[in-house]
Formats: structure tokens, sequence, C-alpha cells
């Protein structure tokens, strides 16, 4: 079969020819990725909390200006104090100690906007101890600072774990959908395949644009014409 060029209509057509096989193929493969989804991934939950890192023993309160007789605290001391905060993202990720304390958990911590704040996030598909958990890490990281840095700082945890909710609320909604798609996508090759493999003529084909020859009259298969008329009426 010898076409010179295939157009989008084409295309439909031949779409359209495996309707029902595109179908089939879109919803088994929904069906898997749901499946995959739900039974064998295991939800996970995050929980996080702040914590600030200072360069000095004093409370940071202002960045340029302090009364007559308070010690003072320059902008110099607050970039510190980022530069601090920076280094702690490796501390706390690779302490033995903290490790010990996450017991399987994943740990997460980033600086806020470069500043001296870091906030620290717990992953875990134990939902019920999280929040604990979470509280266990953001105290171990306090601990951690004053055992390596020795009074030339400290680290104040700014805020208490928060309630531990799910990483990804609508993931079995998205990969099921994810599934849709790639059936639908599947099915549609699928077809396109198939017509192509296949060289008999189809009674929508214009085979003079396919052969380059003029047809003068169709043969109908009576036999077949005989039983879907017989079909539409019955089977009378």
């Amino acid at each position: 079969m010898e076409q010179d060029t295939l157009n989008l209509g084409e295309i439909l057509k031949m779409i359209l020819r495996h309707i029902k096989l595109i179908v089939l193929t879109t919803i088994v493969s929904a069906a898997i990725f749901f499946s995959y989804a739900y039974f064998f991934v295991v939800p996970t939950y995050v929980s996080s909390g702040i914590i600030q890192i200072q360069n000095t023993d004093n409370y940071i309160s202002s960045a340029n200006t302090a009364k007559e007789g308070d010690t003072k605290i320059y902008v110099s001391d607050i970039q510190a104090s980022a530069d601090l905060a920076k280094n702690c993202v490796l501390l706390f990720s690779i302490d033995t100690g903290m490790q010990e304390t996450l017991n399987g958990a994943s740990l997460s911590i980033e600086q806020v906007n470069e500043s001296q704040f870091l906030r620290v996030s717990v992953v875990s598909s134990n939902k019920e101890t999280l929040q604990a958990l979470t509280d266990d890490v953001l105290h171990k990281s306090s601990e951690i600072f004053k055992t390596t840095f020795n009074g030339a700082g400290k680290a104040d945890i700014k805020s208490s774990a928060s309630v531990a909710v799910p990483t990804n609320k609508n993931a079995v909604l998205k990969t099921t959908f994810i599934g849709l798609l790639i059936g639908l996508i599947i099915g549609a090759v699928i077809a396109v395949i198939r017509e192509f493999m296949d060289s008999t003529i189809k009674p929508d084909d214009d085979l003079y644009e396919r052969y380059k020859v003029n047809v003068l009259a169709e043969i109908l298969d009576f036999d077949t014409v005989t039983k879907k008329g017989k079909s539409g009426r019955g089977g009378r």
C-alpha cells in the first residue's frame, strides 16, 4: 500500500476504526496504575520546624540600632549567622547521632532565603509518631550545634514540629491519570501500526488517491450484506 501523504483526517479514521481497542487499552492501563498506587505505594507524611542559628550568645533584636549600654549587634553579625546556618545544613544532615534519631525516616534541611533560619522537615510513613520524631530532630540539631561549636554561638528552636500532613494528597489520582494517558497513547499507536500493516482495502478507502486508478464500479460481498440485513431485522 503506497501513499504520498498522510493527513490528520486519515489518521483519525485509522484510530476510530480501532476505538474499542484504544478504550480497552486505556482502561487496562489506568487500572494497573491505580492498583499500583493504591496497594503498593506506602503513603508518606511530613512534619517541619524552624531553627535559628546565632553566631553570638546575644539575641539579635535589631540589625542597625542599639541603645547606649546595650550590646551592639551589627549587620555583619547577621551575615555571620547566615553563613554559619549554611554550614549547619550539612552538619545536621551527616551527623551519625542524627541518623540514629531519624531511625529510617528521611531528613530535609534548607536555609530560608539565605538567612540565619533553617527549616527542618522529616518525612516518614508513620503518621502517629512523626510529630514527636520531628521535635526530637529539632532538639538533636541544637545539641549537635552546641557540641560542635562549643560556645561560639547557639541554635534556638523557634517553632515546635508541625502536625504531620501527607506529602502528596492526590498521589493515587495523579498516578491513575498518568495511566490513562499512557494507555490512550499506546492504544492509538497500536491502532496506527495495525493499519499500516493491513494491506486490505477498506470500503472508505479512496482507491484513486492510493493507486491512481479510476473506480468504475464496486462489487459488493452479497453474503456479508445479506447477513447484516438479517441481523438488522432481528435475525428473521
